[in-house]
């Protein structure tokens, strides 16, 4: 077998472990960020002794949405620090920040102490955009976007045992120990990638090779040079938003349609664990078939499937109905975020993608932030049958995306060429690389 060449800083060898690291440190992760959610609106009636419905669903939303828009606001600044301090710094950071915010979630003893963890939360974390950023450092350009993809699906799976792992801690502990046991899980991953993961060596000194002062606040102007990248950050944060919109609401959901309050918390559980590992096939089987098509018509595809799947579930009469065409819908919402991250990838410059990716991230976070304000509304503002029409409200936010991207016909044609032609440039320097590696040293 032939020895594999060396491809930019590190081997295939060495790339591909790292991915398998990264990859099982971010799942621990997750699972630690996302047991909570589907508990929540549980959690504070049997805690803090707040019953009253409309309540509930406020301080649900609340909760949901406090964390991930303070992320939105600091996660440009993240970005923008690992260009220039280092990607795997970021991660660390971000690992240790959830594990201890989450972890004093224990000792909160009023519903106020629990808002302002969450809110140090936000400000502490932002993994994701992390480990993506960590990753395409490391990998190969060519395996980009199905590392992307691969990454995409511990996140995913880490989604689905999450909330799993917090409706049953809920149902047989009450919910409170799960704090403690998440933290673990998210420092677990944290020591996993500080004492396995080497990073390349940062590109951070300027032309008399000093090293760059730290930059704060990104570079935003990339944003006016580049339409394609301004165009598809506006599409996520508006995807991302219907997504946290249906989401923040799902849990209540399925309660009112289980008629057995003693597995109100695992029947939850599963149905977003359902939905998640669903959603990871969907993730696989769109980078696979970025090879194979453009990925604009991977992202539009994903994209149509999601806003179809959303109407039928305004109209569950049973939880398992809502579970199985949720099983569909998750599907396409798989592949949302992986081609994104796969397009803007090619888009971005190497040495401002961790700004690029922590701009993105931002707008991100913000339509996860505004969707749980958006749907607490609705369910309050439609009395019993809010829960049901945030799925329409769903349905019309990724359907006016899906209809203003087609309408943009130029638009994605420009597109197109702009990757096409970064997958070019991409290709002549691997093959200069391979070149160089061939070459026999001269004789002295």
């Amino acid at each position: 077998m032939i020895i594999a060449k060396k491809l930019g800083k590190i081997d295939n060898q060495q790339w591909l472990a790292a991915l398998i690291i990264i990859l099982m440190a971010e799942t621990l992760a997750i699972v630690g960020f996302t047991s909570s959610m589907p508990i929540i609106p549980f959690y504070i009636q049997t805690k803090f002794g707040i019953t009253n419905p409309n309540e509930v669903k406020i301080w649900d939303g609340l909760l949901n949405a406090v964390p991930t828009l303070i992320l939105a606001f600091f996660a440009p600044i993240w970005g923008a620090l690992a260009d220039s301090r280092g990607r795997k710094a970021m991660l660390v950071r971000a690992l240790i920040g959830g594990g201890f915010s989450i972890g004093l979630m224990f000792f909160a003893q009023n519903i106020y102490q629990l808002f302002i963890l969450r809110m140090i939360q936000g400000a502490t974390t932002g993994s994701i955009a992390a480990a993506n950023v960590l990753v395409l450092s490391i990998v190969p350009f060519r395996h980009s976007a199905i590392s992307l993809a691969i990454l995409q699906i511990g996140i995913f799976i880490g989604t689905a045992l999450g909330p799993l792992f917090g409706g049953w801690s809920f149902d047989n502990w009450g919910g409170q120990t799960n704090f403690l046991v998440s933290a673990t899980l998210i420092l677990t991953g944290c020591i996993t990638v500080l004492l396995t993961i080497k990073e390349p060596p940062l590109d951070n000194k300027d032309a008399a090779g000093h090293i760059k002062k730290i930059r704060w606040i990104p570079d935003f102007s990339i944003l006016k040079k580049h339409h394609s990248i301004t165009f598809l950050i506006c599409a996520m944060f508006f995807s991302q938003m219907a997504i946290a919109l249906v989401n923040t609401q799902l849990g209540l959901f399925v309660a009112e349609l289980n008629a057995n309050p003693s597995t109100i918390g695992s029947v939850t559980g599963m149905v977003f664990a359902s939905g998640a590992v669903s959603a990871s096939a969907g993730a696989l089987f769109f980078g696979y078939l970025s090879k194979k098509v453009p990925l604009q018509v991977c992202f539009i595809t994903s994209l149509a499937g999601a806003a179809v799947g959303y109407f039928p579930q305004a109209f569950s009469t049973s939880w398992h109905f809502l579970l199985m065409i949720k099983l569909i819908d998750s599907f396409f919402i798989g592949g949302i975020i992986p081609v994104f991250n796969a397009i803007l990838n090619i888009l971005a410059p190497e040495k401002q993608r961790g700004a690029i990716f922590g701009i993105s991230s931002s707008v991100s976070f913000m339509g996860s932030a505004f969707g749980p304000f958006i749907g607490s509304g609705i369910a309050v503002s439609f009395g019993t049958s809010g829960n049901r029409v945030i799925f329409i409200f769903g349905t019309i936010i990724l359907g006016g995306i899906l209809l203003t991207a087609l309408a943009r016909k130029t638009y994605w044609q420009d597109l197109n060429r702009e990757v096409k032609e970064k997958l070019r440039q991409s290709s002549e320097k691997n093959q200069s690389k391979e070149a160089e590696s061939e070459t026999p040293p001269m004789a002295d």
